[in-house]
C-alpha cells in the first residue's frame, strides 16, 4: 500500500503543478495589463494547489511565479538572482529577441512584509539600471506572500529610467 500511496501522492502533487502551468498565459496578461488583483489571486490559488512547499522561504514563492508563468518560456527568457544596480533582483523575465517590444519585468519577492516594500527594494537598488538601454517597457513587480493569511500580494508599476 505504500507503494501505491507514494505513487498516488507524486500524482496528485503533477495534476497540482499541471493546474498551476494552465494560468501561466493569462498572468503575463494580467502582469501586462497592471491587474494587481487577479495576478495577487492566480498566485494565491496556485500557492494553495501546490502544498509541497515551506512557504516561509522566498525561494518557495518564487517558484509559485515560475510555475504562474511558465508557458510564457517563448516569450520570456526567465532568470533568477539577475544582477544590476546595487543588489540582485530575485527574479527577472526578459523578452526573446523576436518579441522586444514587450515589458522586461523584474520581481522582487518578500514573505510576512509587504509588495510595497519589494517594489521599493526595486528602486532603491536601481534593480533596472542594466536595462537602461533597452527599448520596450520595464515593469517593477513586488510579491510578497503573508504566512498568516495566506494570500499573495502583488504590487506591479512601470519602471522609469532615470
Amino acid at each position: 500500500h505504500t507503494a501505491v500511496s507514494e505513487m498516488s501522492e507524486k500524482v496528485k502533487i503533477w495534476k497540482d503543478l499541471m493546474k498551476v502551468g494552465k494560468t501561466s498565459m493569462q498572468t503575463i496578461e494580467d502582469i501586462k495589463n497592471l491587474d494587481e488583483e487577479k495576478v495577487s489571486k492566480t498566485l494565491t490559488e496556485n500557492y494553495k494547489r501546490v502544498s509541497t512547499f515551506d512557504r516561509k522561504k522566498e525561494v518557495s514563492l518564487r517558484y509559485i511565479f515560475y510555475l504562474s508563468t511558465m508557458t510564457s518560456e517563448s516569450s520570456y527568457i526567465q532568470n533568477g538572482e539577475f544582477n544590476s544596480g546595487d543588489g540582485r533582483a530575485d527574479y527577472i523575465l526578459i523578452p526573446n529577441q523576436v518579441l522586444l517590444t514587450r515589458p522586461v519585468m523584474i520581481v522582487e519577492f518578500k514573505v510576512n512584509k509587504t509588495a510595497d516594500e519589494a517594489l521599493r527594494q526595486i528602486k532603491e537598488k536601481d534593480y533596472s539600471y542594466a536595462l537602461k538601454s533597452y527599448k520596450g517597457g520595464i515593469l517593477c513587480i513586488g510579491v510578497n506572500y503573508n504566512t498568516e493569511s495566506k494570500k499573495v500580494e502583488c504590487k506591479i508599476e512601470k519602471c522609469s529610467r532615470e
